[in-house]
């Protein structure tokens, strides 16, 4: 109460409230609710997955490709409830058989090989999300395992989405001993945001935040950008500081 204050007290003056930097996302982005715009390729994806078809997400570097797919993991019980989903990251994954451990681990079951991951497979209703799939090429990753993916995909229990740079085609090349890798799956290209979602996007994140960006700022950082998410959002957290430490 007012009437306990020390006669000389003041009141300590009102600090202006702190607003985060709207544009602080980096690498994936592990919430789906701050994926913009992307709802499109998404359900595309779930439709396909869903229905036992596998699918190919392709995209140049920092598009968006790796968020995407986790997306998907995190929403799995609204359209896969019957069935597991499993996300692998394959930039952390050294070797067939780390490749091995980590699936098995992932559906809790027991360490084991290339013939163990095929029985649990075979048991399993899975859709299994492999993001930087381009590692599966490297010398450490036996044709053995490849072979093993593409045959179960072609059964009811696998289906796979794998996250890539090229063409799968152009990371696999065909060989003549065994079927195309790359032929079991559905191609579907991500590209950047158009200029108009680029907008869209620095607005929907300004929103509340007390900061505007003019109009010449915004198209800057849409050119700048070439509507990359990940250099948009950095230059526009960059933008965001410069103009909230001259306030």
């Amino acid at each position: 109460p007012a009437s306990l204050l020390h006669p000389y007290a003041h009141p300590a003056p009102c600090t202006p409230h702190y607003v985060p930097n709207p544009f602080c996302d980096r690498g994936r982005i592990n919430d789906p609710a701050r994926l913009f715009d992307r709802e499109r390729i998404r359900r595309e994806l779930r439709d396909l997955l869903a229905r036992g078809n596998s699918v190919s997400l392709v995209g140049e570097p920092q598009i968006g490709k790796s968020s995407v797919l986790y997306a998907l993991y995190r929403t799995a019980r609204e359209w896969f409830p019957d069935g597991v989903v499993l996300y692998v990251d394959l930039q952390g994954v050294l070797s067939t058989e780390d490749f091995c451990a980590e699936v098995l681990e992932g559906l809790g079951e027991p360490p084991g090989d290339l013939p163990a991951l095929k029985r649990a497979l075979r048991r399993k209703h899975l859709v299994l999300l492999l993001d930087e799939v381009e590692k599966l090429a490297r010398p450490a990753f036996t044709a053995d395992l490849h072979d093993l993916l593409r045959a179960l995909a072609q059964e009811r229990t696998l289906t796979l989405a794998v996250a890539s740079h090229r063409r799968l085609v152009d990371v696999f090349p065909p060989s003549s001993d065994t079927s195309p890798f790359h032929n079991i799956f559905v191609e579907k290209p991500l590209g950047p945001f158009t200029p108009e979602q680029a907008r869209a996007f620095i607005s929907h994140r300004l929103q509340g935040t007390g900061v505007q960006f003019t109009p010449q700022e915004v198209e800057r950082l849409v050119v700048e950008s070439g509507g990359r998410p990940a250099r948009l959002q950095e230059r526009a957290y960059a933008l965001f500081e410069a103009k909230r430490g001259g306030d």
